[in-house]
């Protein structure tokens, strides 16, 4: 697909993606580690029969 000349200008050429694809943001290991971790604590609290429940 073409784009129209006034829309070339606005888009990022090749250099300027990759400058923006380094300031993105990937999470460390110990921040995945943290989201799991959390993820199974609130499966644990929340699922039914557990402890938000009573027991």
């Amino acid at each position: 697909m073409d784009y129209p000349e006034r829309w070339k200008k606005k888009l990022a050429d090749e250099e300027k993606r990759k400058k923006i694809a380094e300031r993105h943001w990937r999470p460390t290991l110990w921040q995945a580690l943290l989201l799991l971790a959390t993820i199974a604590v609130a499966a644990i609290a929340f699922w039914p029969g557990g402890c938000a429940s009573g027991g």
